[in-house]
């Protein structure tokens, strides 16, 4: 161990909270300088962040998949979780949303496509009267049934 490693252990030991009142004093100039030191170094940390990305693909594949099935899982319990043609729960994949304003329509509510965002937007929309959980069965029968409605 060198002189400067002992130094510092020593200063440590002597000083054990020093980091962390440090940063409670200065908390507002620390954020301001990781803004910046972020700022001037954004190529370098987006290159690092797609490299990592790309070494851990499987991770992240996996990762995105449970995190978009929680989110889905979330939206359903949200909306009641009950097909509200039939009454039917037994499995939450069983159940889609339909919307009632098909123009409305922005993307879908498969687990893929889910973030926090879209969820509340989903939920303002059900709750405004927009949106409907249905069965797989309900969904395809209501679909059919417009879909012959417009070719009458």
């Amino acid at each position: 161990m060198t002189y400067q490693q002992e130094y510092q252990k020593e200063w440590h030991k002597k000083y054990p909270n020093y980091r962390s009142e440090y940063y409670q004093k200065n908390k507002e100039h620390i954020k301001v300088l990781v803004k910046e030191r972020r700022k001037r170094h954004l190529d370098k940390i987006l290159k690092y962040n797609r490299k990592y990305r790309q070494s851990n693909k499987a991770y992240f594949r996996e990762y995105n998949k449970k995190w978009g099935q929680t989110l889905r899982k979330r939206l359903i319990k949200e909306m009641g979780g009950v097909c509200q043609n039939c009454g039917y729960s037994k499995c939450y994949w069983a159940l889609d949303v339909h919307h009632l304003n098909p123009k409305d329509k922005e993307g879908n509510a498969s687990s893929s496509k889910l973030t926090k965002v879209r969820i509340k937007v989903l939920i303002r929309k059900w709750k405004n009267g927009e949106l409907r959980l249905l069965c797989s069965n309900c969904h395809r029968e209501t679909h059919y049934i417009i879909e012959r409605e417009k070719n009458k």
